[in-house]
């Protein structure tokens, strides 16, 4: 095994990360080569002092895929000059592969090995007919010796194939699909096949190199890959200044955390002031740090990001100067692009807050300044925010009104066309049975009259139950049997029509009341839900505001200014003569409330019942008398007052 290991070593020689080796084969020249790999015949040229393409020759090619030879790969020469290409059936090969092995995490254990080697079989066959996509997937299995399910790039965690025949042969395929199809993620598995611990080829420096290249020169997002070598010292020198250049995310600063950066910056104040940290300005102070940074400016003013960390270090251990420094050169976007992050307008913020509470009186200024625009900013936002509810619940009751319309218009012509064909269908039936159906109490025997009367109260009960429910729920009434009521033609006070009427009408008043009653409930529970709604969606911010019952917003600082007005006005009055004003509230209330005339009886205070007489005649006609039912009861007796007043002709209330 050590063989194989030193052979392998001998092949996986230390490489530049921009040039490879490549064995010249029997009749190749310098221009076949160039074609091979896609690149100028002149560079290849510049890359070697010997120019003559002599077989068996290694030479340097400018490549930066090139972890070893390709020389003698005859799948690189297919995938190059485009041999045996069939598209549509690599295509239909690789898209089978792709999508078992996106389903391959729920199979089983027992299974998977068995799921694998399909997956392996149709990549090959799609490599065949020269599938660019497949030869990559496969470098990657090949590489690992399992399929991994990460997104994006890989990172230093995952291992290395152990068997050194396929790790091999996984390079070669990575190769060939950067050079071909300048696969860029290949390039990415390439260096960090150079860099897993286990790795045959483990070369941290040679995976840095092209790290550093695919972030510098292709713009690919792999710093954070090359933060974590620096940071971590992972097979290469740690580097804290590089670390913080590479780190991600690039944040500076940020409103009540840490960022990355913070957090290297923090660790390199806690290094020892020893000759090892000086590079990084331990034990200098700020005026030093600053004097540091201003070195990394370039001809046209804008700071490099090496200079951002000596600055970014000034003002990190609380210099007022620094903080402010870095605050104006973010505003001004003095920083080459890329460098500071994305969220520079709030790191302004950041770094000024912090100069300012050191003592930075521009600072101070300029933090008084934006907190004012800011708070007009939040009172405009929550003006627009209550103009929108106002506007939607404008747009939700017209919306509502209409419908109730709408249905209301549809009830009121069904009842219309139901009422004229019940009028059409009775009216000569009820002509003919008017007169027969009308009693005859005089020749009504004692038990006759006594039935009468009580089918009589019990019809009148079930139609008032009935006309109560109508009226509530808004739907017609149910027939009520009507056959044994016959209340005359009298309406004078205390007759039965009179007291049939009496009766509808406090039943529509206290339909009435009692709908209002529930619409008041569902307001108030409309409100306290909006209330807790709010306090759900910011539990930490105190309540907006509430809809009274004029259906009018009253926001929280309306209330504040309210509170206040009532706080300044009840202490100027107290100076002023507290009596003074009790008295005028006082005649206020006299004058708008008091006694009135009593809306039952008129102000006679008798009752409109039975006139004082405490007993009335029979409203069906019984002989003699009973007990008036609405008179006022004291002690269990009847006074023949009226119930409303108490016989004194008025009551309270607003005049």
């Amino acid at each position: 095994m050590k063989q194989i290991l030193l052979t392998i070593a001998g092949i996986f020689c230390v490489f530049s990360a921009f040039s490879g080796p490549h064995t010249v084969q029997p009749g190749e020249s310098y221009s076949d080569i160039a074609k091979l790999y896609h690149i100028n015949l002149d560079e290849l040229k510049a890359e070697n002092v010997d120019t003559s393409a002599i077989t068996g020759l290694t030479i340097n090619v400018p490549c930066k895929h090139l972890l070893y030879d390709l020389g003698d790969s005859h799948l690189f020469r297919k995938f190059s000059f485009g041999w045996n290409a069939d598209k549509s059936k690599g295509e239909k090969a690789y898209s089978k592969a792709s999508n078992k092995q996106s389903k391959l995490s729920s199979v089983k254990f027992e299974k998977r090995e068995k799921e694998e080697q399909e997956i392996v079989q149709l990549y090959e066959s799609a490599i065949s007919y020269n599938n660019e996509n497949a030869l990559y997937e496969m470098g990657k299995y090949l590489i690992h010796g399992k399929f991994y399910d990460y997104k994006g790039y890989p990172d230093f965690s995952l291992s290395a194939n152990q068997y050194l025949d396929e790790f091999r042969k996984g390079v070669e395929y990575l190769q060939i699909a950067a050079i071909v199809s300048n696969n860029n993620d290949a390039l990415i598995e390439l260096a960090l096949a150079c860099a897993y611990e286990n790795s045959p080829i483990y070369n941290p420096y040679m995976c840095l190199g092209i790290l550093e290249y695919a972030y510098q020169s292709l713009h690919l997002p792999v710093n954070d890959l090359i933060c974590y070598m620096y940071e971590n010292g992972y097979g290469v020198q740690k580097d804290y200044l590089l670390a913080y250049v590479y780190c991600s995310p690039l944040n500076l600063t940020q409103k009540g955390a840490d960022t990355h950066r913070e957090r290297l910056l923090s660790k390199i104040e806690a290094l020892p002031a020893d000759l090892k940290s000086a590079k990084y300005g331990v034990g200098l102070d700020a005026e030093t740090l600053m004097a540091q940074a201003s070195m990394f400016y370039s001809d046209d003013g804008v700071m490099r990001p090496e200079g951002l960390f000596w600055m970014h270090r000034a003002a990190h251990g609380g210099n007022a100067k620094a903080n402010w420094i870095m605050a104006a050169i973010l505003q001004n976007k003095k920083f080459e692009s890329g460098a500071a992050g994305s969220n520079v307008d709030e790191q302004v913020i950041c770094f000024a807050r912090k100069a300012a509470d050191v003592g930075e009186e521009e600072a101070k200024e300029f933090i008084a300044a934006y907190d004012k625009q800011q708070l007009e900013i939040q009172r405009e936002r929550e003006r627009r925010e209550r103009a929108r509810q106002e506007q939607r619940l404008r747009a939700q009751e017209e919306k509502r009104a209409k419908r109730a319309a709408f249905w209301n218009s549809v009830l009121q012509i069904g009842v219309q066309v139901a009422q004229t064909a019940l009028v059409a269908a009775s009216q000569h039936h009820n002509a003919r049975a008017a007169a027969a159906s009308k009693p005859n109490f005089g020749q009504m025997t004692d038990a006759e009259f006594s039935a009468y009367t009580t089918r009589a109260l019990t019809q009148i009960r079930d139609y008032t139950i009935n006309k109560t429910i109508a009226d509530w729920n808004g739907t017609p009434m149910k027939p009520v049997d009507m056959s044994g009521v016959w209340l005359g033609d009298d309406t004078s006070v205390g007759s039965p029509l009179w007291q049939w009427n009496m009766q509808q009408e406090i039943n529509r008043f206290d339909t009435q009341y009692a709908r209002a009653q529930c619409e008041r409930i569902a307001f108030l529970r409309r409100q306290t839900a909006e209330i807790e709604q709010q306090l759900i969606t910011n539990p930490l911010q105190p309540i907006a505001g509430f809809w009274n019952a004029n259906g009018e917003w009253v926001s929280r600082e309306t209330v504040a200014a309210l509170h206040d007005d009532n706080k300044e006005n009840t202490s100027s009055l107290r100076q002023n003569g507290f009596e003074e004003i009790r008295q005028k509230n006082r005649d206020y209330y006299q004058q708008r409330y008091g006694d009135k005339d009593c809306y039952l009886c008129r102000h006679s205070g008798v009752c409109q019942t039975c006139n004082g007489n405490r007993i009335v005649k029979d409203d069906l006609g019984m002989s003699g008398y009973h007990e008036c039912p609405n008179c006022w009861l004291k002690n269990g007796q009847r006074t023949g007052k009226c119930r409303a007043c108490q016989g004194t002709g008025s009551v309270f209330g607003l005049r």
